[in-house]
């Protein structure tokens, strides 16, 4: 028997027999589950009461792409993901006391992806709180990561980007989904990307800025990128203006920041 995806929403008992799982979404996994809660090619879950904490297992070593939003669970005793591609994570600690929580294996157990999508902003303080499991990503080319407002305001996400990008050695194209520079309404410096000069030793060949209003602040992010990402062969921007003069502004303003290597281009695109 093989399964070739599956995708789980909002479910009080499952039992998978699945020689081949390849593909796995998880939705909404938050206090309406059973206790117990197994991924696994020969194992089944439980049907516990409604309203307890879970633990999850992740036994899939065929799997190849992983989809997981919700809350962190209690434990993750058991995680085999080793032939895992590409995972796209939206999970957060869940209130109360988040060191009831340790998803220390379902962090090693992402070691072998190549494409790591953060498309939450509490991800990446999970991955700064929990340090001491962030395997170095030997195998991961791509990395997205969304911001919000006030990204860099958060305690934890400050030292977290940093740190995770240190863990990335081959790193070849870093994408940034939201504000560039997070500080829209104070006069504060966004080091959200910079702290620490991690990213600017990034070996990332393509960065990709998914959201540009053409600040000065905003400018002087991409000017610094430029000027000490000596890697960068390519910088794609999405940017937004109210006219053709904005248009003309923005996009001459970028193509006349210096780079580190003559060799880097900037590609201007206007949602």
């Amino acid at each position: 028997m093989e399964l070739d995806s599956i995708i789980l929403k909002r479910f009080k008992s499952l039992f998978l027999l699945v020689l081949r799982l390849r593909n796995l979404s998880v939705l909404s996994l938050g206090g309406h589950l059973g206790k117990f809660l197994t991924f696994s090619p020969v194992q089944l879950s439980r049907d516990l009461p409604f309203g307890l904490i879970i633990v999850m297992t992740f036994d899939n070593p065929n799997l190849i792409y992983l989809g997981y939003s919700g809350y962190l669970q209690l434990q993750y005793p058991l995680v085999n993901l080793d032939s895992l591609v590409k995972a796209k994570l939206e999970i957060a600690m869940n209130g109360g006391d988040p060191g009831s929580c340790d998803p220390s294996n379902l962090i090693k157990g992402l070691r072998n992806v190549k494409i790591l999508s953060l498309i939450f902003p509490k991800t990446v303080e999970i991955f700064g709180k929990f340090h001491e499991a962030v395997p170095v990503f030997e195998n991961l080319i791509r990395l997205s990561i969304k911001t919000v407002v006030d990204f860099c305001s958060s305690l934890l996400s400050l030292p977290s980007l940093p740190f995770l990008l240190t863990k990335c050695p081959n790193l070849q194209t870093l994408v940034i989904e939201g504000p560039l520079c997070c500080h829209d309404t104070s006069e504060l410096v966004c080091h959200c990307f910079t702290e620490n000069s991690c990213i600017l030793s990034s070996p990332a060949k393509v960065l990709e800025l998914t959201e540009y209003k053409g600040s000065t602040r905003e400018l002087g992010q991409i000017k610094r990128f430029l000027e000490e990402l000596s890697c960068l062969e390519l910088v794609k921007v999405c940017a937004s203006a109210e006219d053709d003069k904005e248009k003309l502004r923005i996009t001459t303003d970028l193509l006349m920041l210096p780079r580190a290597s003559s060799q880097c281009k900037i590609q201007v695109q206007f949602s």
